[in-house]
């Protein structure tokens, strides 16, 4: 793209939408200060061999094409670019230009560069402005330094081309503006380290956890870093995997978050039961109700009781223990007792039973009794 003739067909050419969003920029005043916020850099100083030596005047394709890192156009004066032969660069010197980014060895997606900077040798003429289009379809103007200075910028939302004339993006040819040293800059080093692996529990009653996790370990310029599933996020059962990034690099890291059911089945026991025998008998059959086991992760069920009901239980006090298992192999346990009692029969004597030598005392006893009555 070498002969675009205002900022918004630029923008719509590159397919950029023109509606206000929320670009976010950071300038700088220092040279210093702007590599350290940048990853690769290219500066161009104008300089032999790359140009040529001494004072010339460029259209805009064989400005562009010295370097090849950038591309001019002149907006006050078609086609007037000066090398100056103090190695530097401008418009007409009183005109103005527009640098586009969307070629150069460290434009990133086609787009544009995560940053651009340049000095200003010398007083200027005029109020100039810098009109950047960003990657998000949207255009601020940033006030060059006066009377000379430098002038850095990046943003995460990537610079497509900045424009130096009135504000606005406005076309001038009553002022006067130099630049040397243009870098464009790629995004800063980024570097990312996950927390370990996360072994949590689910929470009390539920087949879940809300699980809040360390952040990441951010090295070098990262922008903002998201994580997914957030920190705080509520976490099934099982694993999950969290993947964190950069907002301006494609730096990832990961790490999995393991929800493991350690809680027990709920089981409560019948109260001791105390049943009686049939008469005679030293044992008898037993009924009672199973418990039912509940559990935050398992259907409920049936807890396992031994001795089960509808077993014949012997005469005296049996403890009976219930037991019940999820699908983690969480156990629990609970018990009660039956007690049984047996009834025993009072017999009757017979005569059977008393046998001769009872039966001669019977007589003998009433005899005895008819010799003592007193005659009438």
């Amino acid at each position: 793209m070498r002969a675009v003739s205002a900022p918004i067909v630029l923008l719509a050419v590159l397919g950029f939408a023109t509606e206000a969003l929320a670009a976010t920029p950071t300038t700088y005043a220092s040279r210093v200060a702007f590599l350290a916020a940048v990853g690769t850099e290219v500066t161009d100083d104008y300089a032999p061999p790359i140009y040529p030596a001494g004072f010339n005047i460029h259209d805009n394709a064989t400005m562009s094409a010295f370097l090849g890192e950038t591309d001019y156009q002149s907006t006050g004066f078609s086609e007037w670019n000066f090398h100056l032969d103090t190695d530097e660069y401008c418009a007409g010197c009183n005109g103005s230009f527009r640098l586009i980014f969307t070629s150069t060895s460290v434009t990133s997606g086609g787009i544009g560069v995560h940053g651009f900077a340049f000095d200003i040798p010398g007083d200027h003429t005029g109020s100039y402005f810098a009109y950047v289009a960003f990657g998000d379809g949207t255009f601020q103007d940033f006030a060059l330094p006066q009377p000379s200075g430098f002038f850095g910028l990046t943003a995460p939302e990537l610079v497509v081309s900045v424009h130096v004339g009135l504000a606005g993006g406005g076309a001038r040819t009553d002022g006067s503006i130099r630049i040397d040293n243009l870098t464009v800059a790629g995004a800063g080093g980024c570097s990312l380290t996950c927390p370990p692996n996360q072994l949590v529990s689910t929470d009390p009653g539920a087949c879940e956890a809300v699980v809040a996790y360390p952040a990441p370990t951010i090295g070098g310029s990262c922008g903002t870093v998201t994580c997914a599933p957030a920190s705080g996020s509520t976490f099934p059962l099982g694993t999950t995997p969290v993947v964190c990034s950069s907002s301006t690099t494609p730096t990832t890291c990961g790490f999995d978050v393991a929800v493991v059911d350690t809680e027990a089945p709920a089981l409560t026991c019948p109260a001791d039961l105390v049943v009686a025998a049939p008469p005679g008998a030293q044992s008898t059959v037993v009924d009672f109700t199973v418990p039912t086991a509940t559990d935050n992760c398992s259907p409920a069920g049936p807890a396992s009781c031994l001795p089960d009901s509808g077993a014949s239980f012997a005469a005296g006090t049996t403890g009976v223990v219930c037991s019940a298992s999820d699908d983690s192999g969480n156990d629990s346990a609970c018990g009660f007792d039956v007690t049984v009692g047996n009834q025993t029969i009072q017999e009757i004597p017979t005569l059977s039973a008393l046998g001769l030598a009872g039966l001669a005392l019977l007589i003998a006893g009433a005899a005895l009794l008819l010799l003592r009555r007193p005659a009438n």
